[in-house]
């Protein structure tokens, strides 16, 4: 007896015609082109971004991280016999652990056949630091985040060094928010799904660590630079998914719902700050926001993807100062929604003030609370952070933010931002001596609709 319903795997190429990239030369696109017949789904969740990927230090060889042919057991030093730190050509060159490789990718805009835009993501870095797993179970470690990051070895500071050493074949799993959407009839789409994936520049994606600076910095020429400058490589590239095919009497969709990311950005400095957002969302399921210092950004001696407190300057000790949130607010039209209330509930967890309310509406934004486990952003992974969270975690660097969700009950009914806007009123402990950048992504869901002529995108 036939099958009613078929599955087929598919590989497609890059249509512009190139098969290696480089992130030497700043940002580059790859467009891919998935089609498909009128009586096909498309499996938006198998879509994978498939690549060898190679880093490379300035002098365009092969990352050495650690000095095992010089007796070096980890990190950086002076050397063995005499050796400089120059001589021994020590890297330490890092990615973000939560984003691993998936951090080569800055932007992904999804366009139908019509080139109606789906969706376009834009700060895909931070996207995936806020919602990625960590837990410090060895079973996650093992395959460090899997699909996340991409990459088939520990999380562990010193095997991601390792890992960072040798080329790898990678299958990146793509997060936003059609691509978490149930399957699409090829139908609605112009039976074209256009993907443009913009590769982002090295000094966001890899930085260098404060040890490799200090001992690089000790050296004969002064220099504090080794290891900077690096670039990721990536080769063969090529994206696979799924396709259902449906018998050929099989009705048609008249219309179909689907989620969408929309990213905003804004800078503040000050203690009692009023951010204002026009989402121009119709249904907003919820809006995450999260905080870096502005010069971290596109910096090869900063982690560009960290999501950690506010902070003002530097301290007499070279550290950031943390500036904690007194008192959050969320607005709609000047008017407190859909809280009638400040966040501000502190309790105290080893004589440190933990804000548990604010955690409580941040982490509905990634997930429901009755559906959180150990592989999500929690109260028991949130303080981890960089490449060393298994063995040596990191207390400042946590997975931080403020959110609300508005669809509390998961039916899918949000609230309409269209002809209002979204206010974020902050008043924090900030003096003014830095710059932090506010990353916020809202969640919304969209409807294409099957008109008289064609489908219909709509807001």
């Amino acid at each position: 007896m036939n099958n009613l319903v078929n599955s087929v795997h598919h590989t497609n190429n890059p249509i512009n015609g190139m098969s290696e990239y480089s992130t030497a030369s700043g940002s580059n696109v790859i467009i891919f082109e998935i089609t498909g017949n009128q009586n096909e789904l498309l499996n938006l969740n198998s879509i994978r971004l498939c690549a060898k990927v190679g880093i490379r230090n300035s002098a365009g060889q092969n990352v050495q991280n650690f000095g095992w042919i010089s007796g070096e057991t980890g990190g950086v030093g002076a050397g063995t016999n005499g050796l400089s730190v120059d001589t021994l050509q020590f890297s330490n060159i890092d990615t973000n652990a939560r984003v691993g490789l998936s951090s080569v990718i800055q932007s992904i805009t999804l366009m139908d056949g019509n080139n109606n835009t789906l969706e376009s993501v834009y700060q895909y870095g931070s996207l995936l630091h806020k919602v990625s797993q960590l837990s410090m179970s060895a079973d996650d470690m093992g395959t460090w985040g899997g699909c996340y990051y991409g990459i088939s070895s520990y999380g562990k500071a010193l095997v991601n060094q390792k890992s960072l050493n040798s080329d790898r074949d990678l299958s990146m799993k793509l997060y936003t928010g059609v691509l978490q959407s149930k399957p699409i009839p090829f139908s609605l789409i112009g039976n074209k799904l256009k993907i443009q994936i913009l590769l982002a520049p090295s000094s966001q994606i890899f930085f260098t660590s404060d040890l490799a600076r200090d001992e690089v910095g000790k050296s004969a020429d002064g220099a504090k630079t080794r290891g900077l400058n690096a670039r990721a490589l990536l080769r063969d590239i090529k994206l696979t998914y799924r396709t259902i095919v449906l018998p050929d009497k099989a009705p048609m969709l008249k219309q179909y719902n689907f989620r969408h990311f929309t990213t905003l950005q804004n800078t503040i400095s000050s203690s009692n700050n009023t951010t204002q957002y026009h989402p121009t969302a119709t249904n907003a399921i919820s809006v995450m926001s999260s905080f870096i210092p502005s010069e971290y950004l596109n910096n090869f001696s900063f982690d560009s993807f960290l999501t950690g407190r506010l902070s003002n300057g530097q301290t007499l000790t070279g550290g950031k100062d943390e500036a904690k949130v007194n008192e959050i607010r969320f607005l709609k039209n000047s008017t407190q929604f859909p809280l009638q209330f400040p966040v501000n509930e502190r309790v105290v967890i080893r004589n440190q003030s933990f804000p548990s309310q604010q955690l409580y509406y941040y982490l509905s934004t990634i997930e429901q609370m009755d559906r959180l486990d150990n592989c999500i952003v929690n109260p028991t992974t949130e303080v981890y952070g960089s490449v060393q969270e298994f063995s040596n975690p990191d207390y400042n660097v946590p997975v931080y933010g403020v959110g609300i969700r508005y669809d509390s009950l998961n039916y899918g009914q949000g609230t309409n931002f269209t002809n209002s806007n979204y206010l974020l009123r902050l008043d924090s402990q900030l003096d003014g001596s830095e710059n932090n950048e506010v990353l916020t992504q809202v969640l919304s869901t969209r409807k294409i609709v099957m008109g008289a002529g064609q489908p219909v995108v709509m807001v």
